[in-house]
């Protein structure tokens, strides 16, 4: 007992280690602190969203803004008869991709005096249309770039194009003026309705929303 009563002794003292202190029991909350706490989280949940901002006719529509660059890439085009220009865009409003008409890095121009239009001189044109040249620069499966663009131009497309663009997802196409082919010299058209009323017949049968845009108005209307 004594021996015991020594080695206790020895103890006296000194501190416990980690592993043998005794564990702090957290503080409790006091019902005014939780009180708050709960007071802020309410507030927080009930705060009312900024509600969303109304424009007040400064800016642009998107319309506009495309139409804007559609008509600024005609200005490159090289044809003779028709400057056209082209965009698509996705529902996030980004461009996709966007052409001029005009004939391919293989071919002159067709307004270089020495070489001329060849449609004219009744030979094949060497242009591609707008359309045509901004698809080929679309990164990856055209059926998935386009899968639900809009289609901007400055002509209405021609029926070949709406069938391309169809074909590829386009839903909604928006332009500007009417596309009238130019037929070669003594050329007899056996056509018995215009190409623009067969391009929106096309477009109709493949569920592609069609607006004519009023570059005057800066306001588009639905065609088909």
């Amino acid at each position: 007992m004594g021996k015991e009563a020594a080695g206790s002794s020895a103890f006296r003292g000194r501190k416990l280690p980690n592993k043998m202190a005794a564990k702090k029991t957290p503080a409790k909350k006091t019902p005014t602190k939780m009180k708050r706490q709960l007071q802020n989280s309410r507030d927080l949940i009930e705060t009312p969203a900024i509600p969303p901002y109304e424009e007040d006719g400064g800016r642009p529509s998107w319309d506009e803004t495309f139409m804007n660059i559609v008509a600024e890439l005609a200005r490159r085009s090289h044809c003779m008869h028709h400057k056209v220009g082209c965009l698509f865009v996705d529902s996030n409003h980004r461009i996709i991709c966007c052409g001029y008409n005009g004939p391919s890095t293989k071919y002159p121009h067709c307004d270089d005096p020495r070489v001329g239009c060849q449609k004219n001189a009744g030979k094949a044109c060497w242009g591609l249309h707008a359309e045509d040249n901004a698809r080929r620069y679309v990164d990856g499966r055209l059926i998935e770039a386009l899968q639900g663009a809009i289609l901007y131009c400055s002509l209405m497309p021609c029926t070949q194009c709406i069938k391309n663009v169809a074909a590829e997802g386009v839903v909604k196409v928006v332009y500007a003026d009417v596309y009238n082919r130019v037929p070669k010299p003594g050329e007899q058209n056996q056509q018995t309705i215009s190409d623009f009323e067969a391009a929106i017949w096309l477009a109709q049968q493949a569920r592609i929303e069609v607006w004519q845009y009023d570059y005057q108005t800066k306001t588009t209307k639905r065609i088909a």
